[in-house]
């Protein structure tokens, strides 16, 4: 888990505790997250299946939304990102192989240490 800060259009800042998952593909956020929050959306057309690890279809897929454009602070490193909306069980962000590999950090697991490209950040 990283502690991350999403930045709501018009209405702040949420501190979050995003899931790492490299078995997922994409980054997701979940709708009831999106919900209360009232996060903007946006229409997937056509909506993007999703499956699990041994190739079932995710519980909320396909994904027919997205989030639009958000600003995600982990530590100091401050991206632009979108989400697919999904019902995700226990984080409201959930960072997969597709974040990964656009920022390619190196985690420490033993130390809780994560490093981007620009910066270490210690969690743990």
């Amino acid at each position: 888990m990283l502690p991350a800060t999403v930045f709501m259009p018009g209405q702040g800042a949420v501190e979050v505790q995003a899931s790492v998952d490299s078995g997922a593909t994409a980054t997701f956020m979940d709708s009831d997250f999106v919900t209360q929050w009232s996060i903007p959306q946006q229409q997937l057309s056509p909506p993007v299946l999703v499956e699990t690890i041994d190739g079932r279809p995710l519980r909320s897929s396909p994904m027919v939304a997205a989030t639009r454009p958000l600003h995600m602070r982990i530590g100091p490193h401050i991206e632009e990102a979108m989400f697919y909306v999904a019902t995700v069980s226990h984080f409201p962000v959930v960072l997969g192989l597709e974040w990964l590999r656009a920022h390619d950090p190196q985690i420490i697991w033993s130390s809780g240490a994560v490093q981007f490209p620009e910066v270490w950040i210690a969690y743990w």
